[in-house]
């Protein structure tokens, strides 16, 4: 097993649409940073939300819009490679993680290659993925983390392709609750291999797709969103897990066509967390589980999300979608009625698609 130490300016990172389970997979250790995060103060946390590896066109933009843009290119953990699976983090300068217990918190990351388009956002003027395909010239997103920071492993005998010449840009939104400024590193092990396994099409899922993710949900009860696609492609889903926020229940995908639910992710919390959902799912379905898991353990240690969502399930369904399946993504959460509560939460699910046929990006049977 070889690993290796790259330390490039800025960003960020997640879990992964990929493979594992090669026993012929090297692993890499990738740090980027610092990220140079404000203290908190007494009207909040201080916040950093940016963008790294944008030049150009694209630079320009992420700035215009507000963002701290850091431009250059990012390392990558390999090249001419597939990678099979991520295991994210996020530290300080000693290495050390920080979490709620350690007042850091990673709120999103996300990472897109610039030169592959993402098949549900081609480059335009809809929302905000399509804009950065506008002016990146393209926006596949392909790895994605929360703060819960699930490892994200295929079944083996597939992975993510990396190619040499793939530029990969980051997005994210990070938090330090500390009254003293200090620099985050994102620190992610990437299991790949060179040969020997077929690439994926990464699938994102997202209830305000192609926009920022951010939709309110309401107190109480609530599966008030959903997202609906007409399958343009054919294939079997052969890995895929969720990100949802606190009092998050479970996000899941079904296919209405064929009757059958993809797989539902569904969150984890410590027992007594006191951020867990008030109340159950409804129970109606594969779709809406009537509870959360309760979780005894963490690689980062249980203790250091102090309550807070600390785990989503991945699965690997093999699930069957047709070329005109009409599919649905479904997300529970069950909020207290504590003012602002559910604003800016998210419901998103990563895929890794097993392609029956494409001669395109976009032209499939």
């Amino acid at each position: 097993m070889k690993r290796a130490r790259f330390v490039s300016t800025m960003a960020a990172v997640g879990w992964l649409i990929a493979v594992g389970g090669n026993a012929s997979a090297e692993t890499t250790t990738v740090s980027w940073g610092p990220l140079p995060l404000p203290a908190a103060t007494a009207e909040g946390p201080g916040e950093l939300e940016g963008v790294s590896g944008a030049q150009g066109l694209a630079a320009w933009l992420a700035g215009l819009l507000g963002a701290e843009v850091d431009i250059g290119s990012l390392q990558k953990p390999c090249s001419n490679c597939y990678i099979t699976a991520v295991r994210p983090n996020m530290v300080d300068g000693n290495g050390d993680t920080l979490n709620f217990a350690t007042g850091g918190m990673l709120h999103h990351v996300v990472v897109a290659n610039v030169d592959k388009p993402d098949i549900f956002c081609p480059p335009g003027f809809s929302g905000a993925i399509n804009l950065m395909g506008l002016f990146a010239g393209g926006n596949e997103r392909f790895i994605a983390a929360g703060n819960e920071r699930t490892e994200f492993t295929e079944q083996p005998g597939y992975g993510y392709r990396v190619n040499s010449g793939d530029d990969w840009v980051i997005l994210y939104h990070i938090m330090n609750m500390q009254p003293v400024a200090r620099d985050f590193y994102f620190e992610i092990e990437f299991d790949h291999v060179a040969s020997g396994v077929e690439g994926l099409r990464p699938m994102w899922l997202d209830w305000d797709q192609c926009d920022d993710s951010n939709l309110d949900a309401p107190a109480g009860y609530s599966d008030v969103h959903h997202w609906d696609w007409k399958a343009d492609r054919s294939g079997r889903v052969r890995t895929i897990g969720g990100h949802v926020h606190d009092q998050g229940i479970s996000i899941a995908w079904e296919n209405r066509s064929r009757g059958s639910n993809i797989y539902t992710s569904v969150a984890g919390y410590a027992a007594g967390a006191a951020h867990a959902p008030v109340g159950p799912g409804s129970g109606a379905d594969a779709q809406h589980p009537a509870s959360h898991n309760t979780v005894a353990s963490d690689p980062l240690g249980l203790s250091s999300y102090a309550g807070h969502i600390a785990d989503m399930t991945v699965g690997h369904p093999n699930g069957r979608i047709k070329k005109k399946n009409n599919m649905r993504l479904h997300t529970q959460y069950n909020h207290s009625s504590t003012p602002g509560e559910g604003e800016g939460d998210m419901g998103i699910m990563i895929a890794s698609l097993d392609e029956d046929f494409c001669i395109t990006n976009f032209w499939c049977f």
